[in-house]
């Protein structure tokens, strides 16, 4: 039996208690035995082997390279937003009166046309373009892997795109 402390209780107050658990034993006819599986299949890789400096500028360079495209998308929804309202006078376009911009709806527009470009849709495309545009690399790079250790790995490097790409999006400055 081994003991493992708790933070539980139904009072307002939460209070450690003393919880013993039972641990099995598994016999050893149960165990495998390491000799008894071919290296190829317990060769473990580290996501460190495939995230080297090479392949994290190869990453960042494609978030670069589809990053730019944002403020030109954000000027489009810009202006289309605009032009709608106009199409629209003397009526509004989603509440927004043409006769009103810029003076008393133009922060309003601006924050529609930013939230169109960099909305989790948008993040999500450019997530999706980033791992197209690396995956023949990543798929060189661990082509005598087993499929463990390179499921592993490619959801790390997944995982790492996403941090960046929102990263990204963040520093994005819209004027």
């Amino acid at each position: 039996m081994m003991g493992a402390f708790c933070v539980c209780g139904s009072s307002k107050k939460p209070s450690l208690k003393k919880i013993d658990q039972k641990t099995s034993i598994v016999s050893e006819s149960y165990k495998t035995q390491l000799s008894d599986i071919p290296e190829s299949t317990i060769s473990i890789h580290s996501s460190d082997e495939i995230l080297d400096d090479d392949f994290r500028a190869r990453i960042t360079e494609a978030i670069d390279i589809y990053i730019t495209s944002i403020p030109i998308a954000y000027r489009t929804e810009h202006d289309r937003i605009i032009n709608e309202m106009s199409r629209s006078a003397p009526e509004s376009y989603l509440g927004l009166f043409f006769s009103e911009y810029p003076n008393v709806n133009g922060p309003t527009v601006n924050e529609m046309a930013r939230r169109l470009v960099t909305s989790n849709e948008a993040k999500q495309q450019l997530t999706d373009r980033v791992n197209e545009h690396i995956q023949s690399s990543f798929e060189l790079r661990t082509e005598d892997w087993n499929s463990i250790s390179r499921e592993t790995v490619r959801a790390a490097v997944k995982t790492l795109i996403e941090k960046l790409v929102n990263d990204a999006f963040d520093r994005i400055e819209l004027a």
